[in-house]
């Protein structure tokens, strides 16, 4: 069947051979299919919407709204035709369907809409926003009343709730005072019981135990009656069996004596026949070995004869070969010259010492008078053999006679030496000679005048009190015994293995250490330096140097606490010690030990990883004698150390006395307040010289304590750390303000000395304190030197503030790379400048030093790594220049 849609409608068409629905205006239907026509005419549909504007306005809007398919989107048609077709356009099915999308894409247009505005001519947004102001009014007006209201209802009832409450209470407390009476008289009246039957068992009990008393007072009688009956038995036995055994044992003894003596005698006999004929053997053997030994010795003895011969023989040839080319190879050295060969043979077989030797014996009874004149200052340019070399001009018709003017210098020596000892040495006075022997403070200048004279020699032993040793020390041990025995007297012996390796022999050990405490009894100072092969044992040895006061250990690795422990306990006198990389170091008892000893006065820890901050109240009354405490702590393995609760009462709980701290130096310490090294800081009233390097945690109020206690502080370094470690450490970050440098410069009228760096000089904004701080601080102390490192707030404008300093005398500035040229040409008009020390300071050339040149206002000046300035351009600027440049 052919069908053909009208101008509006279009077939759907379904069935056989169609997967879904097929549209078209005309087709053939075949069998198996079916058509129905689609109107796709618009249709208009009316509707009232309501809506409620931005100011919370409803209100109802008028909406007519044309629906139908688009005819140019196939997709559009087949969802209508499947979805609409089948309808009636106008049914109330459709009506409402389309409604509720309508409403839907009205309230998305309403929510957008931002005010609703009346059209010319019509007033009805206005007069619905009017009406709803009203009602809102009238609303509050209704809730203000039932407000009030509510307010005086609730009043009336709480005071109503009021009084009943206080009367029910009344009521209860009157109540339980009376079962509370009740109980108490019910308990008295148990107790009243109580007692009473406490006293009737009483009773019994008494008379129970007057009985016992009575019973046990015999049964002890008739026991010790009993057992004196048993007594007297075993006494009769005993008398009885020990007069049997007295005779039996003296049979017995005397038949065993008679026995041994018999075997004895034989024993002796059969021993001295064997004796006998053993030594007739031996005799025998010994003839016969003598025999061969002296055989064997008259044929060894000649052919070692023979032999003996024939070397020297060989020898005398060789010798005399050797000599030839000798002689030959020196006249070729010196050119054929035959005068400077003799001279030189002479020198070398000792020609000319002998004739020294024989020309000093021909004066020595002569007995001349030599005197030698030294000007004021005659001791200190000269040397040890100032005054030698004058008996050397006293005797020019002696050296005369010799005939050899070019002679070496060690003729002339042996020759001095000779008469020294011959003349003048052994008239002179002890005093005398020693007053010249400490004079000379080179050690190796006592030697060289120790052999000059056996005299010098000895005093130079008994006044030698210092002795440094090393790696030269071999054997180590007893040439360390050596040398105590020739210096009885040694009071400071240092042991330094710097450098050492094993191809330079074995280094000192515990034996060296016991010899050293035995062979030395006024041993006071020592010092052990990269000593290896020292153990606690060796330490212990020690102890029973009780004179020792100073103890000095660097990079001992063997040497644990409990060595340290065993020393202190011997040296009670102990007031210096130093502990350098001594990486087994533990704070264990000794430093408790130490501190109850009360005589440290000097104690410096450096990088000893196994003491910390928090170790160091182990000191205890020690604290008052302390006068230099120096404490560092290994940046490298140091970590944040977790103080126990107990660590932390002491501190707090412990009065720390520090009035005798002259000198404190902390270095990567951790300052917290309330604990640790932080209750030191404000406590130390003599305080001279504070350096706090890289401490995390120093606060203003540290340093202001710090300033207000220590009025005598002359000397102050502050090295700061980064603020972008702190928070790692700390929750808040923490910096040093220009307040700490104020207290400083208020409090501290004798300070001298001030150093101050930043650790990450290359973020000027991180810089602690400002320019006017500093200037502040040079304004209102005698500062004498001035050092700044990474100060990138200090530039030409701090320089001409200097120029003011009347104190100040050494300026040192390190990577201020604020300063120019500029400022470095006001360096001519620091009144009291005398030394000045630049290093790396980008920012200034030769241009900076040329008012400098030629006037030489400058006692020294010394640039370091400074690129712009050349060796060329620092020439005449001070009396004593110094260059360097490794950048």
């Amino acid at each position: 069947m052919y069908k053909v849609a009208g101008p509006s409608e279009v077939l759907a068409i379904t069935g056989s051979f169609i997967q879904d629905i097929k549209l078209a205006k005309k087709k053939f239907i075949f069998p198996g299919q079916k058509c129905i026509r689609v109107d796709i005419s618009p249709v208009n549909y009316t509707f009232d919407v309501q809506a409620m504007s931005a100011e919370k306005l409803s209100f109802v809007l008028p909406a007519v709204f044309t629906i139908g398919p688009r005819v140019d989107d196939h997709e559009s048609m087949l969802k209508y035709a499947k979805l609409i077709s089948s309808h009636d356009k106008l049914s109330s099915h459709v009506q409402e369907l389309v409604k509720g999308v309508i409403e839907g894409e009205t309230r998305i247009y309403n929510a957008n809409v931002k005010q609703l505005v009346d059209v010319p001519g019509h007033e009805y947004f206005s007069y619905l926003g009017q009406k709803t102001q009203m009602e809102a009014a009238n609303q509050a007006k209704e809730r203000d009343g039932l407000t009030v209201q509510n307010a005086a209802k609730i009043d009336a009832e709480t005071k109503i709730r009021s009084t009943q409450r206080q009367g029910e209470g009344k009521k209860e407390e009157v109540r339980v005072k009376t079962e509370v009476q009740i109980f108490e008289n019910q308990r008295e009246a148990e107790v009243v019981e109580a007692n009473t039957e406490l006293a009737k068992k009483k009773a019994v009990w008494s008379q129970s135990a007057k009985l016992a008393e009575v019973e046990a007072a015999k049964a002890v009688a008739i026991r010790e009656a009993e057992l004196q009956r048993e007594v007297e038995k075993k006494n009769a036995l005993t008398r009885t069996e020990k007069l049997k055994a007295e005779n039996l044992s003296k049979a017995s003894v005397e038949y065993d004596i008679k026995v041994q003596e018999a075997n004895s005698e034989l024993y002796k006999k059969q021993k001295a026949a064997e004796g006998v004929l053993f030594e007739s053997q031996k005799i025998a053997e010994a003839n016969k070995a003598s025999s061969d030994a002296s055989l064997y010795t008259r044929q060894q003895a000649a052919n070692a004869e023979l032999y003996a011969m024939q070397r020297e023989a060989e020898g005398i040839a060789a010798l005399a070969q050797a000599q030839g080319s000798y002689l030959r190879e020196l006249l070729a050295a010196v050119n054929g010259d035959y005068k400077a060969l003799r001279d030189f043979i002479m020198i070398d077989r000792g020609i000319p010492q002998e004739m020294a030797r024989l020309n000093a014996s021909a004066v020595q009874g002569l007995q001349p008078k030599i005197s030698i004149w030294s000007g004021a200052n005659g001791d200190q340019g000269g040397g040890a053999m100032k005054d030698v070399a004058g008996v050397y001009k006293m005797l020019p018709p002696l050296f005369q006679t010799l005939k050899f003017p070019h002679l070496h210098f060690a003729a002339a020596f042996y020759l001095i030496r000779e008469l020294c000892l011959v003349l003048s040495m052994e008239g002179l006075p002890d005093q005398l000679v020693g007053e010249i022997l400490d004079r000379i403070k080179k050690a190796t200048d006592k030697s060289s005048i120790a052999l000059t004279c056996k005299r010098f020699h000895g005093l130079d032993n008994e006044r030698r009190n210092c002795l440094r040793v090393g790696c030269g020390l071999h054997p180590a041990n007893e040439a360390l015994i050596s040398l105590c025995n020739r210096f009885p007297n040694l009071t400071k012996v240092e042991i330094v293995y710097s450098g050492w390796m094993s191809k330079l022999g074995k280094q000192l050990d515990d034996q060296g250490l016991h010899a050293l405490s035995t062979n030395c009894p006024f041993l006071t100072k020592l010092t052990l330096s990269h000593c290896t092969f020292i153990t606690d044992a060796g330490l212990s040895y020690l102890a029973s140097c009780s004179k020792l006061s100073s103890l000095k250990l660097i990079f001992t690795p063997r040497i644990t606490g409990c060595g340290i422990l065993s020393l202190v306990v011997g040296c009670k006198n102990l007031r210096v010690l130093h502990l350098i990389r001594c990486l087994n170091i533990s704070s264990a008892e000794w430093i408790e030990y130490l501190g109850k000893l009360e005589t440290l006065e000097n104690l410096f820890i450096k990088n000893c990883r196994a003491i910390g901050e928090g170790d160091l109240v182990k000191l205890g009354p020690s604290w008052k004698k302390i006068k230099r405490l120096q404490f560092e702590v290994d940046s490298n393995y140091r970590y944040m150390k977790v103080y126990d609760r107990l660590a932390v009462d002491r501190w707090l709980k412990q009065c720390i006395p520090c009035e005798n701290m002259v000198e404190l130096s902390l270095v990567n310490c951790i300052i917290i307040p309330g604990r640790g090294l932080a209750c030191i800081l404000g406590k130390c009233k003599n305080l001279e010289k504070v350096h706090l390097d890289m401490c995390v945690g120093v606060r203003d109020c540290d340093i202001v304590g710090l300033a207000l206690s220590s009025r005598n502080l002359r000397s102050i370094s502050l090295r700061v750390p980064s603020d972008f470690s702190l928070p790692l450490l700390m929750d808040n970050p923490l910096r040093l303000t220009d307040e700490s440098l104020k207290s400083v410069a208020q409090n501290c009228s004798q300070l001298e000395s001030v150093r101050l760096s930043f650790y990450d000089g290359e973020f000027p904004s991180l810089s602690s304190f400002t320019l006017n701080s500093i200037l502040f601080l040079v304004q209102m102390c005698p500062i004498r030197k001035l050092s700044l490192d990474h100060a990138y707030f200090f530039n030409d404008v701090g320089m001409a503030a200097l120029c003011s300093a009347q104190y100040l005398h050494t300026l040192e500035l390190v990577r201020c790379q604020e300063i120019s040229d500029e400022g470095l040409q006001l360096v001519g008009r620091f009144t009291q400048l005398c030394i000045l020390r630049l290093s790396k300071c980008l920012g200034i050339t030769d241009d900076g030093l040329k008012p400098l040149r030629g006037s030489y206002k400058l006692e020294s000046l010394s640039v370091d790594d400074c690129p712009q300035i050349s060796e060329r351009g620092i020439q005449g600027a001070a009396k004593s220049v110094t260059f360097k440049q490794d950048l």
